[in-house]
């Protein structure tokens, strides 16, 4: 399968490189090793990657049908081999995944390159003296003096020829190697530049410039603000502080980092001079020195540009990883300092967790530089967390249109970013981030974006793991503990839960996500004490509707229906007051949703209109809508919501294949075609863990297998349900399952077990409003099972 003249030679994905004409496979430029099958195997991955390959379609390809040997095996083998090259996990692939019984499919994006050159080695001055001695140790003979009776001489320039070469290479071998000033396993710390310009524009935004264009490399690792910010109050200094000498070198030392990083600029007359240096930290030896002196402050950037190769070059980053990573400073970032500054601004308001504060800045940048990449998804992202999706798409949309500009990590960012939240193609979301990693195995941004996007799909093992990762390379970052907690939460470790919150609340990283997680683990354990505790917490500050919305749930999850209206409004008028008018919209949703399941199908509407009327929804909002709708009975509605969305919105993975397939199989329950329910209801099997659904999926589908009288496979959904009931604590989906696994048994004819199940909902609901439509319904069938 050589490569026709139109396909391309060589081929890039993640570390390695593909030369398909040769046969060879390279990981950072070494050769490795694979035998001759399962590199063509490889070939036909990077042929048709993202695609199903069936087992047949590679015996066709590789094995000829006279072919005597067994297949099956033959074939495991090599795909085995073919991922130890790779170092590819099956149970967590990032290149080869396993498509159940149907066959494999290459996952990793794939990308054509240009044949790697080797990197040309100086020779060193001994080595060129005695090539030129070499050169000399015999003139060239004319042709009438070869002949057989004179090859003495010529016997004897060829032995000294190999004695010379001979030396070189024991020299080669044996002289000492420089060793470099840093490897690819030490930090380095960027100081705040010394600027004596007197123009605070250079304040903050070179040292933005410096960290973009360092972090491109995976050969460095750039100790986070976050984590400097930490130890400066450590050292007893305001976390604001600026970090230059002789702090900076404590901190350096503090932390561990092996380099420090920094930089000046003053200027002199008209003209300004940048210096850049890399310290050791521990003895103040200089590592590595660059100038530049330019004519005005247009220049200063790209003169900055120039000498961080040099920089990166001294302090052991190889030429060829230099070449790679090294898009031009002005495409990294902005060719306009007036951007730059804004957007740094920007980046100082976020990270001090002034979401919205953050806004302002990251527009201006974009006003100055209509081409800023970076700063376009900043600000998508930043609309996106303040739930206003609709903004935020357009910037990711345009992000994306300007990746072309950016460095390797800044791409990777904008096109996760993009898959995140604006197509929310969350598969390719995870491809990329998975990729980021191994490119960037330090960077705690794919690992701690990953554990979000893995709990969101349900997948929560996986999320638990790369939350520790995250945690272990950033634990001066409030997210990280976060994103850990609520993976922890979810798969129902409560301990591992309150020991990470207790750990960021001692590291002074206290935030209302962390109590929102605590208040459900309080609530699932019955300690009223602990719940009045969170709610006590929040009085006052900023995200105390949170804590109120998960009362709100909680009462509601108990049947206290008018507690709950009453903490739901408070919680939106909470969240009105902020003007976040899609959360607010979010509560109404929910209020809907819980109202719709116990029967109540009046006030599940009008709690729909309300939220209709207090935001122009997301689609993801406006599908949640439609399930209370279908469910509350007005089936045409819905269907009309589902349709829209499914049509404008095809790759949303969770709103596709989870959340209007809910409002589907509502539908067809209201028809009353159960079998037509549970058909709609597979795509969401593999995310039932996930957020959405936050449980309810298995909950419909237990109620549509009692619709269809398969008692056995009811109780088996409801049974899985309270089995996961640490997904959602305080959802009513939980009572609910109770009263559906009661339900399921008495179909089986088991009384005794049905009994017990509904005594098991009466007592959770013991404080219920009396009038739940539901609650009625049950303690009727409740009673007629009892006189059998």
């Amino acid at each position: 399968m050589a490569p026709d003249s139109q396909s391309p030679r060589y081929v890039r994905f993640g570390l390695y490189e593909a030369d398909l004409a040769a046969g060879e496979l390279r990981k950072n430029g070494a050769k490795i090793k694979l035998q001759d099958r399962p590199f063509e195997i490889l070939k036909i991955f990077l042929g048709r990657p993202g695609e199903i390959i069936s087992r047949d379609e590679f015996r066709q390809s590789l094995w000829p049908a006279d072919t005597f040997v067994d297949f099956d095996h033959s074939l495991n083998a090599s795909i085995n081999k073919l991922r130890q090259a790779l170092d590819d996990d099956p149970d967590n692939p990032r290149f080869i995944a396993t498509a159940g019984r149907k066959g494999y499919r290459f996952i990793a994006p794939v990308g054509h390159a240009a044949p790697a050159s080797a990197a040309t080695v100086p020779e060193p001055p001994q080595a060129a003296a005695l090539l030129s001695t070499v050169g000399q140790v015999e003139p060239a003979l004319p042709p009438e003096a070869i002949a057989p009776k004179k090859t003495g001489a010529w016997y004897g320039a060829i032995g000294v020829g190999i004695i010379v070469f001979g030396a070189i290479g024991v020299w080669l071998l044996l002289r000492p190697r420089a060793k470099p000033a840093l490897t690819e396993n030490d930090f380095i710390l960027i100081s705040d530049f010394v600027n004596t310009t007197g123009e605070p524009i250079f304040d903050d935004s070179l040292k933005q410039a410096l960290t973009v264009k360092l972090s491109e490399s995976p050969f460095f690792n750039v100790e986070p603000d976050m984590k400097v910010k930490q130890q400066l109050g450590m050292m007893g200094h305001s976390s604001n502080d600026r970090v230059v000498f002789p702090t900076d070198r404590e901190v350096c030392e503090r932390l561990g980092a092996k380099a420090l990083v920094a930089g000046s600029i003053v200027s002199v007359g008209n003209k300004y001079e940048l210096d850049l240096q890399a310290q050791d930290c521990l003895k103040g030896s200089v590592l590595a020195h660059q100038k530049a002196a330019v004519e005005n402050r247009d220049q200063v950037l790209a003169a900055m540009g120039k000498l961080i190769p040099q920089i990166r070059s001294t302090l052991g980053e190889s030429l060829g990883s230099i070449q790679k990573f090294d898009t031009p400073i002005e495409q990294a970032t902005t060719s306009s300092l007036a951007a730059l500054k804004a957007y740094t601004e920007g980046d100082k308001k976020r990270q001090q967790g002034n979401e919205t504060d953050s806004i302002p800045f990251y527009k201006l940048a974009i006003e100055l530089d209509p081409n800023f990449a970076v700063a376009h998804v900043r600000l998508g992202a930043a609309y996106s967390n303040s739930q206003d999706y609709a903004s935020a798409e357009g910037y990711l949309k345009k992000a994306f249109g300007k990746s072309e500009r950016v460095t390797e990590r800044e791409k990777l960012y904008i096109t996760a970013h993009y898959y995140v939240d604006s197509t929310r193609e969350i598969e390719k979301a995870i491809q990329t981030y998975e990729l980021w990693r191994q490119i960037y195995p330090r960077d705690w941004i794919p690992a701690n974006n990953l554990g979000n996007e893995y709990t969101h799909v349900g997948r929560l093992d996986k999320a638990v793991e790369a939350g520790q990762a995250a945690l272990r390379l950033n634990p001066a970052h409030i997210f990280p503990y976060v994103v850990l907690a609520r993976a922890y939460k979810r798969s129902g470790r409560f301990a591992e839960t309150k020991a990470v919150c207790e750990k960021a609340v001692a590291a002074n990283l206290d935030s209302v996500e962390l109590h929102d997680l605590l208040y459900e683990i309080a609530f699932a354990e019955a300690d009223q004490a602990a719940m009045q505790r969170e709610l006590d917490w929040s009085k006052g500050k900023p995200g105390e509707e949170r804590i109120l919305y998960d009362a709100a749930w909680a009462a509601t999850a108990t049947g206290r229906v008018k507690l709950g209206r009453s903490l739901f409004q408070k919680a939106r008028d909470r969240t009105l007051a902020n003007d976040f008018k899609e959360y607010a919209a979010a509560t109404a949703v929910d209020e809907a949703q819980f109202n719709a399941e116990f029967g109540n199908s009046a006030q599940a509407q009008a709690s729909v209109a309300l939220a209709h009327r207090l935001a122009e929804m997301s689609e993801e909002r406006r599908a949640e809508s439609a399930l209370p709708l279908a469910r509350a009975g007005d089936s045409a509605r819905a269907e009309q919501i589902e349709r829209d969305l499914s049509k404008r919105f095809p790759l949303n993975t969770m709103l596709n294949k989870v959340e209007l397939a809910e409002v589907r199989a509502a539908v067809a329950l209201n028809r009353n075609d159960p079998a037509v329910a549970i058909k709609e209801l597979e795509s969401a099997i593999p995310y039932d863990l996930g957020s959405p659904p936050d449980l309810w999926t298995m909950y419909h589908r237990g109620l549509a297998y009692l619709h269809l009288k398969s008692a056995s496979e009811a109780a088996a959904e409801f049974q899985r349900l309270l089995d996961h009931q640490c997904i959602a604590t305080a959802s009513p989906a939980v009572p609910l399952a109770r009263l559906g696994l009661a339900r399921a048994y008495a179909l089986t004819g088991d009384a005794a077990k049905s009994r017990s199940a509904y005594e098991d909902f009466f007592a959770r609901w013991k404080d219920a409003d009396s009038d739940i439509p539901i609650l009625i319904k049950a303690k009727t069938e409740y009673a007629k099972l009892s006189a059998r």
